[in-house]
């Protein structure tokens, strides 16, 4: 599933450029459209990502299968590849929809602003929905949130530790983290400033 996704997202991330003509609030409406898109497409693949590791990881046999039930097992054994498979596609799914509640908003007002009303509310009631049924069908989580807060924990010790001969924890220093952590800081700083540029151009002053 996350593959389709991957290959949906991209598809149509860039069928919505900007353009000379737009308007404040549709420049608005695209920049997050695209915005959207892109961290969907990114949480797929990152979800793809983690599940092949963990199916190479299995296949290796470096793991203690003995335990209550499967999933206790994959979160002893493999805790940051299945809880990034889980946050990251759901996330990602959620983000997918919220990008065509956009585009459907802002195509099918043109004329009839009650059809893309209901297109937008059709979205979101599935989302809703799903993402209520997401989390009453958890085990050992109490929803999404808490999945993403374990998911950091394990993402964490994962990364920023290594186990030594003796079987103790301790830091280790991993340069490709360090610089997508710098690349994401960067991005979230870039946003920032995009979004108080669009804050600006709403302002009374402007208008």
């Amino acid at each position: 599933p996350a593959a389709l996704m991957a290959g949906a997202t991209l598809g149509v991330l860039f069928v919505f450029p900007l353009t000379a003509h737009d308007g404040v609030q549709v420049q608005l409406m695209k920049r997050a459209y695209i915005l959207l898109m892109s961290f969907s497409f990114c949480n797929a693949i990152f979800s793809l990502f983690a599940c092949s590791l963990a199916i190479v990881r299995l296949m290796s046999r470096r793991h203690n299968g003995m335990h209550t039930d499967p999933i206790a097992m994959l979160l002893r054994e493999l805790p940051s590849y299945v809880l990034a498979a889980r946050a990251h596609f759901l996330t990602g799914l959620i983000a997918f929809a919220g990008a065509l509640s956009i585009r459907m908003s802002l195509e099918s007002s043109m004329g009839c602003p009650v059809f893309s009303r209901a297109m937008v509310s059709m979205v979101g009631s599935c989302v809703l929905l799903m993402l209520s049924l997401y989390n009453r069908s958890l085990v050992y989580f109490n929803n999404l949130g808490h999945v993403w807060v374990e998911y950091i924990k394990a993402l964490s010790i994962k990364l920023f530790t290594e186990t030594d001969s003796s079987g103790r924890q301790r830091l280790s220093f991993s340069p490709c983290a360090f610089a997508g952590l710098a690349f994401l800081a960067l991005s979230l700083h870039d946003l920032g400033s995009n979004l108080h540029y669009i804050l600006w151009m709403w302002g009374p002053s402007r208008v």
